[in-house]
């Protein structure tokens, strides 16, 4: 998994922990202004378990939160790698999932396997992130190769599709009322199953691009 650290100063009083969804690299979320005194864990690239980037271990992470307000946001399939690893966030103050579900790979409550394996097949980046956005993807953003995507969902396929859902308590799940990634019945199904409360919005998979910065994805919370 690859790990940058974003606008961390010591002035930063809050930290924002980003999973973001397979494909998910960070020139579709440049656009989305930090104040100066928030700094941003941005997480994606699922190749593997280690962190690889500007941080090396959850320990790392554990301690750059001290002291500070620190918050989880996930998206889409970065619902699903977030609660793999709900032992090492339980100490967050608050967390929010964006278009997915914590089953992830799931008849019921997620993708169903026999489609997220059909799509690892034949995977096609330029139609993959126009489903995302559900526009044609702007000159600014960098789309994943067909190599790089089949490699996360891969990886992903492996790490999620046998396991029991994990522990993780979540305060929002945001759900976009026509998903062409996750199945919004999937969704209402898996947020119902853990009493989640859940919030609903006129767009599409990718929500990020009807916003600014990262507190308005935040404010969603309030």
């Amino acid at each position: 998994m690859q790990i940058k650290l974003l606008n961390h100063t010591n002035k930063t009083k809050n930290l924002i922990l980003f999973f973001s969804g397979i494909g998910g690299n960070e020139t579709l979320f440049s656009h989305l202004s930090l104040d100066s005194h928030t700094s941003l864990i941005f997480i994606h690239g699922y190749e593997s378990l280690e962190l690889d980037g500007d941080l090396a271990s959850w320990d790392e992470i554990y301690m750059l939160s001290a002291g500070k307000n620190t918050s989880l946001i996930a998206w889409s399939m970065g619902v699903g790698v977030a609660s793999y690893f709900a032992k090492e966030l339980d100490y967050l103050d608050s967390k929010i999932a964006i278009n997915g579900t914590i089953q992830a790979i799931d008849v019921q409550n997620g993708i169903p396997p026999k489609i997220f394996k059909l799509t690892a097949r034949n995977i096609n980046p330029t139609t993959f992130y126009h489903n995302v956005l559900e526009s044609t993807p702007p000159p600014n953003i960098r789309l994943n190769s067909t190599k790089d995507l089949q490699k996360e969902l891969g990886f992903i396929y492996e790490l999620l599709s046998h396991q029991d859902p994990a522990p993780i308590s979540w305060d929002l799940a945001i759900i976009s009322k026509d998903d062409k990634i996750f199945p919004t019945s999937a969704q209402i199904s898996s947020w119902d199953l853990s009493k989640t409360k859940t919030r609903f919005l006129s767009l599409p998979h990718f929500i990020f691009g009807a916003f600014s910065s990262w507190q308005d994805i935040l404010d969603l919370k309030s």
